[in-house]
């Protein structure tokens, strides 16, 4: 029985796009964040929990992201960058994420490692990764996520809660600003002298 070209042509292709998401997202990905698998990204809002160690951070601190399941299926596949909080659908992506041997490093644009995603498609049921701001952070990030649960069901750019980035004039820069105020330091200047 004789093959067309054009049928053993796709056919490769197909394999080849299996093979390259299966082993993590590719820089391709970068952009729009989609897995190549050929049907739409769910619509609905995601249901794995995306959860960041901190709530404000400073330029050069590292912060953990973690993707868990809670009750849901486990998932194969993920991709994660910071973004700007006030536009993340610019890149690029900032800052990097720590290498580790369970999953890939992507460089996305002229920066590098600052995507992370799965090395292979086994079931996962969290997954912790590690980030490290650039040291000329200016502005508040978020996380853009992609989960992959199979191959025709994830979803696609759904961002963490925004982490602040800590500033002079509130007090949080300095060491232990995010400690809780003591008893009367929030108390406004007292007319016709220093306050306190």
């Amino acid at each position: 029985m004789r093959r067309c070209p054009l049928q053993l042509l796709v056919l490769a292709l197909g394999v080849v796009a299996c093979r390259a998401y299966s082993g993590g997202a590719p820089a391709v990905a970068c952009g729009d964040m989609t897995p190549g698998h050929g049907v739409p990204a769910q619509s609905s809002t995601l249901p794995y929990r995306v959860v960041v160690s901190d709530v404000a951070i400073a330029p050069g601190d590292r912060v953990t992201v973690t993707i868990s399941r809670e009750h849901q299926m486990p998932f194969k596949g993920f991709f994660v960058q910071a973004r700007r909080a006030s536009g993340t659908d610019s890149l690029p992506a900032l800052g990097s994420f720590t290498a580790v041997p369970e999953y890939k490093l992507t460089s996305c644009g002229e920066y590098s490692d600052n995507g992370i995603s799965h090395r292979d498609s086994a079931d996962k049921h969290s997954v912790s990764v590690e980030w490290v701001a650039p040291a000329d952070l200016a502005e508040d990030v978020v996380f853009r996520v992609t989960l992959v649960q199979s191959r025709t069901i994830f979803w696609v750019g759904h961002d963490s809660a925004r982490l602040r980035l800590k500033r002079d004039d509130d007090g949080s820069s300095q060491p232990g600003g995010d400690e809780p105020p003591q008893p009367g330091g929030d108390e406004p200047p007292q007319p016709g002298g220093e306050g306190r």
